[in-house]
């Protein structure tokens, strides 16, 4: 079975959080959980110019990708240790 933003919030425990206290492992999104389409992509720090960087799956890249992607707009800890 799928599982959608909407149920992956709840599920899972995600606390949203703002760009300000990200870290590596946040999970970043486009659209609010619930949105029809959106996507994700885990955070994995910050470049030699303070980009963020992400793991994502990018069509144009043909599979998994890591960079600078900035289509990740809301964010959420999935671990708070």
């Amino acid at each position: 079975p799928w599982l959608t933003t909407a149920d992956l919030v709840p599920s899972m425990g995600l606390a949203r959080i703002s760009f300000l206290e990200i870290r590596p492992g946040d999970i970043g999104m486009e659209a609010l959980p619930g949105a029809s389409d959106n996507h994700i992509g885990y955070f994995v720090g910050f470049d030699a110019d303070g980009r963020a960087k992400w793991v994502h799956c990018s069509s144009g890249s043909g599979g998994v990708a890591v960079n600078n992607a900035t289509c990740f707009r809301y964010y959420y800890r999935l671990f708070d240790n």
